[in-house]
């Protein structure tokens, strides 16, 4: 689609969201906000398939607005946009008796306009007032409910998007004022300004150790906004990355974003497998394969050949689209009850659990596999990253097998309608990847003999090392490693070694705790606990000195 049509499909992309949201003022429309909201994010959905690259500039609107499409753009908006369509639908479904149903729909708005427009943002600072609308909005979502585990998760949430803006803020003013203000001119980012955005776009992505929020966050949420907080809004810390830093990059930075990847790719899984509760566990997969999309793009920083950089890219980018989907896919499913069902519901809806799950396994002929194969053939990594990719693969699957252990055995009253909003998404996450094109050429290497091979042994020893962990941890009770896990230093190990076994076994005497590690988690504790008096004052504060500033101090 080209000409007037595709510029205003690629303007209402973030505006049809706010339009949508602007209707809660007035009263006989906010009853209809949730099925309004349904409609939203359609024209950011034809945008990605049908608007060819195009920029459309409003000069009148904050330092001069561009918007528009390239690549890049085009695959991060399919992605948001198809999982805030199905989060939307599933919405619908899941809080249709909920009395703050109008209020999440709200939130949910605001933050998918914040998503969206970051997609089709094409100069530095309205990336930036994007992502702080979708950042503080998301708070709405992850304290909907308003129970108390709901405002600590909301208070350490805000805690670190505060950190993260302000950091963000004042990294993209020193990039702007080194590399001007288009993302398409030469990148020569400073190195305070490289360590900025590093903690800024870390934050969001969930990498360790600035992680702590996500395993809370989810949790707490409800469904549908978990699968777009996992699904869409962590991917946005990979979009900035490609928006802002440099390729190549400085000396050691790909180095050691490739080493934090791995360490995230090993910790996710570590901390993961030994939750009690679905949705943090997959919290911690995300943190995990977030892991493995940093190596990707720690690859490209390394480049020196601007060719390799280019495939890392495209790999990052393949393997964020296909954890989108298939996570998406698997928090919609833990509000399904495949225990309170039986015969051919039960099995379908475990089918349904399993096939994302492979996918995320990188078995055979999966999104997962073709992911990991992309990331394997960039040349010029460490010896180690190809043995790593595959026991990594093996560690995933084992933390999978344990997510299926916990559902087959759930039960709960369901929403009427929200299984058909997930069957979707179970379709969309196995079938829809193999049409984007990168996917599609791959396709005949996946079906070597050798590839086969290499796909195929991690997922068998994970599902061993898998089912018998599972039936280990089959009695526990409560988390060995609770949910936020770096807040809870200074408690002695063996009282949450206690917690987490069996009440028919003996308590495990309190281990007596190192020195530094009670001073430290009293510390975190403390400044958890006190975030909620400042938290949304220094949010509106920060955001309203940081659009001054900008004013002032851009070129």
């Amino acid at each position: 689609m080209t000409g007037t049509a595709g510029l205003w499909l690629i303007l209402l992309t973030p505006l049809a969201p706010l339009l949508v949201a602007g209707l809660a003022a007035l009263p006989r429309a906010r009853r209809r906000l949730p099925a309004l909201a349904l409609a939203a994010p359609l024209p950011a959905l034809a945008a990605a398939l049908l608007a060819r690259d195009a920029e459309v500039g409003l000069p009148w609107l904050l330092l001069g607005t561009q918007l528009g499409l390239d690549g890049t753009g085009r695959a991060f908006l399919l992605l948001f946009a198809a999982l805030w369509t199905l989060g939307g639908w599933h919405a619908f479904a899941y809080l249709r008796q909920d009395a703050r149903r109008s209020a999440f729909t709200l939130w949910f708005l605001l933050a998918m306009a914040g998503n969206l427009g970051l997609a089709v943002a094409q100069d530095a600072l309205t990336f930036y007032v994007f992502f702080a609308l979708m950042s503080f909005a998301s708070y709405g979502l992850v304290v909907h409910d308003r129970k108390p585990e709901s405002l600590r998760a909301g208070r350490v949430y805000m805690g670190l998007v505060v950190t993260g803006e302000l950091a963000l803020f004042s990294g993209i003013v020193l990039a702007v004022a080194a590399a001007g203000a288009a993302f398409d001119a030469p990148r020569a980012v400073p190195p305070l300004a490289l360590a900025l955005l590093a903690v800024g776009f870390g934050i969001k992505a969930g990498l360790v150790p600035l992680h702590v929020w996500l395993p809370l966050a989810h949790p707490a949420a409800p469904v549908p906004a978990s699968a777009v907080l996992s699904g869409a809004m962590i991917k946005a810390g990979l979009l900035g990355a490609l928006r802002f830093l440099p390729l190549p990059g400085p000396e050691g930075a790909g180095e050691a974003l490739v080493l934090v990847g791995a360490a995230s790719a090993l910790f996710g899984v570590a901390v993961g497998v030994v939750q009690t509760n679905p949705k943090a566990l997959l919290a911690y997969s995300s943190i995990s394969q977030t892991g493995l999309v940093a190596i990707g793009l720690g690859l490209a920083l390394l480049a020196a050949d601007p060719g390799i950089a280019a495939a890392a890219v495209a790999a990052a980018i393949l393997f964020a689209l296909h954890h989108g989907l298939a996570k998406a896919s698997l928090f919609f499913g833990t509000a399904i009850a495949p225990g309170g069902s039986a015969g051919p519901a039960r099995a379908l809806r475990l089918l349904g659990l399993a096939l994302p799950a492979l996918a995320l396994a990188a078995a055979p002929l999966t999104s997962g596999a073709i992911a990991k194969s992309a990331l394997k053939a960039i040349e010029g990594g460490p010896g180690w990253l190809d043995l790593f990719l595959s026991l990594s693969s093996v560690a995933t699957t084992v933390l999978l097998v344990r997510f299926l252990a916990l559902m087959a055995g759930k039960t709960a009253v369901e929403s009427r309608g929200i299984v058909w909003p997930w069957a979707a998404s179970v379709v969309v996450s196995t079938l829809a990847f193999w049409l984007l094109p990168q996917a599609a050429d791959a396709l005949g290497y996946a079906l070597t003999r050798p590839a086969l091979i290499d796909s195929l042994w991690p997922v068998l020893a994970g599902l061993a090392l898998g089912t018998a962990l599972a039936w280990r941890l089959r009695a526990a009770g409560r988390p060995l490693v609770p949910p936020g896990d770096l807040l809870a230093l200074g408690r002695p190990l063996g009282s949450l070694a206690s917690r987490a076994a069996p009440a028919t076994r003996p308590a495990i005497p309190p281990a007596s705790p190192v020195p530094l590690a009670p001073t430290i988690g009293a510390w975190l504790r403390r400044v958890e606990e006190r975030s909620h008096a400042w938290a949304p004052g220094a949010a509106l504060t920060g955001l309203v000195a940081s659009l001054l500033a900008v004013s002032l101090l851009w070129p």
